[in-house]
């Protein structure tokens, strides 16, 4: 399970530095690592807002299901598991943004590729 303080932080730091983009800032190397770094925070905070719509909608639905009317209840049961089912990838997908990059991913590499020798 994804921890909902942890995600409220991400989004937090996310509109700092927004915030620092939009007051200009003089140094330009400080403006490219603001501005590298909310690059990279932007998928994740988009797809932590479609995770907490998910969220809220399952709640909504599942409330629905216990106090209203059977024409409402009805309609919440069908819907849930399309819902469920869109919350369970929003989630794998929030895990697999989450996960840490490594820093050499953003290095070159220098691949020799030889011819075999041998006999058959």
């Amino acid at each position: 399970m994804i921890k909902g303080d942890e995600l409220e932080k991400i989004t937090l730091k996310y509109k700092r530095l927004e915030d620092q983009l939009n007051a200009s800032i003089k140094d330009r190397e400080e403006f490219i690592l603001v501005s590298k770094e909310y690059s990279e925070l932007k998928p994740i905070v988009e797809q932590i807002d479609i995770f907490n719509k998910l969220t809220k909608e399952i709640a909504e639905l599942n409330q629905i299901i216990e106090n209203e009317e059977q024409d409402l209840v009805d309609i919440a049961k069908k819907e849930l598991p399309d819902v469920k089912i869109k919350f369970e990838e929003s989630e794998k997908n929030l895990k697999y943004l989450l996960i840490p990059k490594d820093p050499l991913d953003q290095k070159d590499v220098i691949l020799e590729i030889r011819a075999g020798t041998g006999g058959g």
